[in-house]
């Protein structure tokens, strides 16, 4: 008992200040103007998959347990081979520990080992990896590229947030492994962030796509799309079903206007992602 006291007050020490969420203008004039940029940056499904195309590494952010996202991740990583014909490595938000289950799967297809592999609670991401196996020209190698749970509940019992840096590490990893592959990492949305801290203000959660640049990459190299479900983003302001890009007006809205984790450090869309796909309501999903 005395030993938990003691790691509750070392949490209470070490825990950062959280960050509040940002004021955005939402009076009609406001509302008028960011409908106008969203319009003004909307591109359809052949320029988006071009302009993610062009980039080495590929950040695809969700909210977790949604079925669309995952449907939608496929489909993008389809598009993009027929569009060039180049392989996928795909790094995937589950603990490392299940490397060796995903492996085993797709050298020999044994699906039942596989689920009953799975860990309890984990991401619904059974369906990428089948799909993964079903069209290998299209992906080289899938990664577990998360903490495993004992070490992720460790280090949040002590404030200190290591996932981020273990996710940069394996992207980057796997970059310099599959040279002539695109890299596309895929899990929870603020995870994607090209900037800022989220969620509290500490070092620690400096995002994947931040650090990859602090690492080297050239900021052209690395795109975060966000595949985003819900209500319409922006007031409703969000075109149906739209791609939208950041590199146009709609990148210097706020982010609170579509970012529901407060952020510090970054103010504007632009500076944290490059794109953005509004999939509709979404639906529930349950781990697999």
């Amino acid at each position: 008992m005395a030993a938990i006291a003691v790691l509750g007050g070392v949490r209470v020490a070490l825990t950062p200040r959280r960050i509040p969420r940002a004021e955005v203008a939402r009076d009609a004039p406001a509302l008028a103007r960011a409908g106008a940029a969203l319009q003004a940056s909307v591109l359809d499904r052949e320029g988006l998959v071009g302009s993610l195309a062009a980039r080495r590494i590929l950040l695809v952010g969700e909210s977790h347990f949604l079925a669309e996202p995952p449907a939608r991740l496929t489909e993008l990583l389809g598009e993009l081979h027929a569009r060039d014909g180049r392989p996928a490595v795909l790094l995937l938000e589950l603990p490392a520990r299940v490397q060796g289950a995903l492996d085993a799967y797709r050298d020999g297809g044994d699906g039942a080992a596989l689920a009953g592999a799975w860990p309890r609670g984990a991401l619904p991401y059974l369906p990428i990896v089948r799909w993964a196996r079903a069209h290998p020209s299209a992906v080289r190698a899938v990664v577990a590229s998360d903490e495993n749970e004992a070490r992720v509940a460790l280090m949040r019992a002590l404030a200190a947030d290591t996932r981020n840096g273990t996710m940069a590490a394996a992207i980057a990893r796997a970059a310099r492994e599959y040279p002539e592959a695109r890299v596309v990492a895929y899990g929870g949305m603020a995870h994607t962030l090209m900037a800022g801290r989220y969620l509290y203000d500490s070092a620690s959660r400096r995002p994947v796509g931040a650090r990859l640049v602090e690492a080297g990459f050239s900021r052209n190299e690395v795109a975060a799309v966000w595949l985003l479900t819900g209500a319409a983003p922006g007031e409703g302001l969000w075109p149906p079903g739209a791609a939208v890009s950041f590199h146009g007006p709609a990148g210097a809205l706020p982010l609170g206007l579509v970012l529901e984790v407060p952020v510090a450090g970054a103010e504007r869309l632009g500076e944290v992602a490059d794109f953005a796909v509004h999939l509709g309501a979404g639906t529930r999903q349950a781990s697999n």
